[in-house]
């Protein structure tokens, strides 16, 4: 029998038959006799290698392929780096490149974006227009500023946990047969991991699609002004172009670096926001002191838009409270769920931490149920639910149509 390869979370897991599978954010067992699936819309497909070894197959294939072209091989990532003589040789190539739907062309497009700035430089990449003036530039262009505010957004910053509190958060409202939409960063092996349409990475075709798009417009605004945007920001805009076309009903966003100046920080009416375990993290951006930090990331605040927070210690607390209370936001702080209170029960991420980074998800996904309306139209046939247990507030419900466990505050 061949081993199952279940493109769920980063990174890819093997799965054999006849062990529990992890279904949504708790670890359950359940089984079809003729098809095995993670749900209606979560296909599992066969392969007769490691996830591991599959993906890195992939990559290197990619990666000869680029080489046969006389393309090199850069790895990118969230951080900023310093730019080679290639790229810059590169960037001049696509100044003049005919349109091109090729993904290695897209691939070389984007480390063309890849900016010299290091770490701790605050000067302007873009003239006289800072970064977020910058963003919401580009957005008007492609025609995008009013539409993300229909996007229906749930925003994450914090130091540890972002990426896991925004799947939790995905696969809970996904599970709920919401449509999601889910940007995080940085990517392991191939950049459409950062882009998740209802819990799968998109497509190659739409990718592209997509990806050109944005390209050329953006391309024939150009000046010395406003440049093309670096990397980071160019990813932003394509998971904001990608979620207004897709006609997602939620878009679950994961800040890159900070919150106040991030590039994701042009949402202007979130439904909700979190804010993760915080700790020293990029200090040289960020500054020195947990208060700096945590002033940084309570940037992503918006008047009267609620927020919830894993627990902090009283310095960062304090800061995330007074701006909190400055822009009227009611602030509440989530504890973590109770392992010995999970009777056996276990989250599909490994770690104690993870008890705190799925407790922030279920705050921030009823949030987001009752602020869109939609918690009433979930929940308000109770025969529809199979009543599971109860411990401390916590109460885990079944959704009989997506063989789920779903918790609720």
């Amino acid at each position: 029998m061949g081993r199952i390869t279940v493109s769920w979370l980063t990174p890819p897991m093997i799965i054999h038959l006849g062990t529990p599978l992890k279904c949504g954010i708790l670890e359950v067992s359940h089984f079809h006799k003729r098809e095995y699936s993670l749900s209606i819309k979560t296909p599992w497909r066969f392969s007769c290698q490691p996830a591991y070894a599959a993906s890195h197959h992939l990559a290197r294939r990619r990666n000869l392929d680029l080489q046969a072209k006389g393309f090199r091989h850069q790895k990118m990532s969230s951080q900023v780096i310093q730019k080679t003589e290639s790229n810059v040789v590169v960037e001049d190539y696509f100044q003049n490149l005919p349109l091109s739907t090729s993904y290695e062309a897209a691939m070389e497009a984007l480390t063309s974006l890849i900016t010299s700035k290091k770490r701790g430089d605050n000067s302007s990449v873009g003239g006289k227009y800072g970064k977020l003036d910058r963003m919401r530039m580009y957005l008007k262009i492609l025609d995008l500023e009013e539409c993300i505010v229909g996007l229906k957004i749930i925003h994450v910053a914090g130091t540890k946990g972002k990426g896991s509190t925004c799947t939790f958060c995905e696969a809970i409202l996904r599970e709920c047969s919401f449509r999601t939409g889910l940007f995080t960063s940085p990517h392991l092996i191939d950049v459409r991991e950062r882009f998740r349409i209802d819990g799968l990475d998109i497509s190659e075709d739409k990718f592209l699609h997509y990806f050109w798009d944005c390209w050329n417009q953006l391309k024939e605004h150009v000046t010395e002004d406003l440049p093309m945007p670096p990397l980071f920001q160019f990813l932003t805009i394509l998971a904001f172009k990608i979620f207004v076309c897709e006609q997602v009903d939620v878009s679950i966003i994961e800040v890159g670096l900070g919150g106040k100046k991030d590039s994701t920080n042009v949402i202007k009416e979130p439904v909700v926001c979190g804010i993760t375990s915080l700790g020293m993290d990029h200090t040289e951006i960020l500054g020195n002191t947990l208060g700096e930090i945590a002033s940084h990331k309570a940037g992503i605040f918006k008047p009267q838009i609620p927020a919830f927070t894993a627990s902090q210690c009283t310095e960062a607390m304090d800061v995330l409270q007074e701006k909190a209370d400055e822009l009227k936001v009611p602030l509440k702080v989530v504890a973590p769920l109770d392992h010995n209170k999970l009777k056996g029960l276990t989250l599909s991420l490994s770690g104690d931490h993870q008890l705190t980074n799925a407790s922030l998800a279920i705050s921030l996904c009823k949030c987001w149920l009752q602020r869109t309306g939609n918690w009433n139209k979930q929940f308000q046939d109770v025969s529809s639910i199979f009543f599971f247990d109860i411990f401390c507030l916590k109460t885990v419900y079944y959704l009989p149509s997506g063989f789920f466990w779903f918790l609720v505050m």
